[in-house]
């Protein structure tokens, strides 16, 4: 345990510098005008003069300055950033904070020696993810804002890397780096800073019903644990709040100080200042909670009365479903060249129906409680018994969350060694993807990782990888731009669109299920549907699920000649009915488009979006 614990406020201003390194900053953390997470106020954020102008003021008091490069990036953005890291490598900048690992390839490729620092959106909560940016080259990582201090202490166990941790500030519901609810909805990421807050609008938990804030997380407070956390290894506590005021950001940072000074001098006999909670509850914009640092989010996380929530000025959109008149004639002459198409299935009778339409089937390790779906070790192997007498391959999907103490049925994966010339393996994480490419089984990226360009790509790739999945937030405009005939890349091209995934229990604390699918409805009653895994987590899905039917061909044309079907919560007749139209226009040259983009307007009642598949993200 390190025997210094660093202070690192925000700053989005050149007066709130000032404050928070006067205030007892060790360190401070901006943004540029570019290539970072709060960009929707023009007024905020700094200059590269004004850049320059902080190394000097900060570096002249022994004090830090970081660099956000936290976006993810598109394929015209990589190039266009590598002028802003030579400028910022010039003028000696203390390190960078990255989500997107086109960074880790830009700083081999420019000879660069800036330190990196993982981004919280990398969503790094387990031992093995950070293994592997250390073999990256990374001096530290922001963990997770959703880990337990149990799994903090076991992770800085387990590394050399410097741990930071998010101490005080403004909380999502989801977890870190994997909210797509504003991109599903409006094309406006929150993985590239453009983030309109779904999880801060009103819903009803029945149709019609009276809406409330049930996704509205209170605001982090980890001041009463401070000497907890620096006890666990944490070497970096960091304030949120780079859109705040200076003002109300040099109160936190003075008390926040003055706390961590009293624990260096004597960490044993270190008693939290009640004078102090009492500044920050009188100062608060919401209200205070430690989150999941103990445990489960308890249902007081969330307060869903609004009534401390600040107004933020987007609301819910009336969302469109595909009609027939969105049908798209295929013009192309070419044969198509489909190389796989891959379904994801919920059960073994699900496999019995596909298996004859597909190259690739595809299990995934998440059971859910209000769907039966999800395999398990034993039934695996029964799928492989099975599956032997077919050509078709299988791949095992990791969930999309793994933190340290989930990590466990990661590890129960060894004992499929014995298949691995049989088996492959689909990741969302950096930590299931190390530990399961070191023990040699073939692995490709799922679309958690969220690649979004070539550079991020080719990172993995040099790392065995031997294919991504490229994120869902990604749209036609940036494909066409990264594929270039690139065959690693795969898309999901129909299924269920996961939007926000969360620890708080939503349906235990708030919906009385009996026989219905639980949902959250807004304001315009379109139902975001509910469920549950085993692990105590919170999926929320988008309305309708995703239809990418109409542009099957030109991602051939394209070169990206691998597809996937999400078929995990379909019953035996739709995903029966839905591969066999997929297989006919992939493999058969089926023509009639108009024809089968019909029976799946049919098929799916409720509704299907291709998310406004031309208009490009922001």
């Amino acid at each position: 345990m390190s025997d210094k614990l660093e202070l690192l406020a925000p700053a989005g201003t050149w007066d709130v510098l000032e404050n928070v390194a006067g205030a007892g900053a060790d360190a401070v953390y901006i943004g540029g005008k570019r290539f970072n997470m709060r960009l929707l106020k023009g007024d905020f954020n700094f200059t590269d003069e004004e850049i320059k102008r902080a190394v000097t003021f900060l570096h002249d008091q022994n004090k830090k300055l970081y660099i956000t490069i936290n976006n993810l990036y598109f394929e015209n953005e990589t190039e266009e950033i590598k002028e802003y890291l030579l400028f910022l490598e010039d003028i000696g900048v203390d390190a960078l904070i990255v989500q997107d690992l086109s960074i880790v390839n830009l700083k081999k490729e420019l000879n660069l020696t800036l330190p990196l620092h993982a981004s919280v959106q990398m969503g790094i909560g387990n031992s093995e993810a950070v293994k592997f940016l250390e073999k990256q080259g990374f001096s530290r990582v922001i963990l997770s804002k959703n880990l337990s201090l149990d799994e903090i202490k076991e992770i800085s166990n387990n590394t050399n890397l410097s741990i930071e941790f998010f101490a005080h500030g403004d909380l999502c519901i989801s977890h870190t780096g994997q909210c797509y609810m504003s991109s599903f909805v409006a094309s406006a990421s929150g993985n590239r800073g453009k983030c309109i807050k779904p999880c801060r609008w009103q819903y009803a938990v029945n149709p019609g019903g009276e809406r409330s804030y049930y996704l509205a997380h209170n605001d982090l407070s980890l001041y009463p644990f401070i000497a907890d956390l620096f006890k666990a290894g944490v070497s970096s506590l960091k304030i949120e709040g780079r859109m705040r005021t200076a003002d109300y950001l040099s109160k936190i940072v003075s008390l926040y100080r003055e706390a961590i000074n009293k624990i260096i001098e004597d960490k044993d006999n270190y008693k939290v200042d009640p004078n102090g909670l009492a500044q920050l509850e009188s100062i608060k914009i919401r209200n205070l909670t430690a989150a999941g640092l103990w445990g489960e989010l308890e249902k007081d996380t969330v307060d869903i009365s609004g009534e401390r929530e600040p107004y933020f000025p987007t609301k819910p959109r009336q969302l469109k479903k595909l009609q027939l008149e969105d049908s798209r004639e295929d013009k192309s002459d070419e044969p198509y060249k489909c190389e796989e198409l891959a379904v994801k299935i919920g059960s073994i009778e699900s496999f019995e129906v596909v298996k004859d339409y597909c190259d690739t089937v595809i299990v995934g390790l998440e059971k859910f409680k209000e769907i039966n779906s999800g395999f398990n070790l034993e039934e695996i192997r029964d799928l492989l018994d099975i599956a032997k007498d077919y050509s078709v391959n299988i791949k095992i999907e990791t969930p999309r969350i793994v933190t340290q103490k989930n990590w466990e049925k990661i590890e129960t994966l060894s004992a499929l060694k014995d298949h691995k010339e049989k088996i492959g393996f689909i990741v969302n994480d950096l930590g299931s993807f190390n530990y399961l490419a070191n023990l040699g089984f073939k692995v490709w990226g799922g679309p958690s990782l969220n690649i979004t360009n070539s550079k991020a790509n080719d990172l993995l790739i040099n790392y065995n990888m031997l294919g991504l999945c490229l994120s869902q937030e990604i749209k036609l405009d940036n494909i066409a731009k990264l594929a270039n005939g690139n065959k690693n890349y795969e898309i999901i091209v129909h299924g269920p669109l996961v939007g926000i995934i969360t620890d708080y229990r939503i349906i235990d604390y708030h919906i009385d299920i009996k026989d219905n699918q639980p949902c959250l409805y807004d304001e315009y009653n379109q139902a975001y549907p509910l469920l549950r895994d085993n692990e105590g987590r919170t999926y929320i899905y988008f309305p309708y699920d995703l239809c990418l039917y109409n542009y099957l061909s030109v991602f051939l044309e394209m070169g990206i000649t691998r597809m996937r079907i999400d078929g995990q919560f379909y019953d035996l007749d739709t995903i029966d009915k839905l591969v066999k139209i997929y297989n006919q226009k992939l493999n058969l040259k089926e023509k009639d488009s108009l024809t089968s983009f019909t029976n799946l307007i049919n098929i799916f009642d409720k509704g299907l979006t291709d998310l406004a598949f031309t208009r490009p993200t922001v």
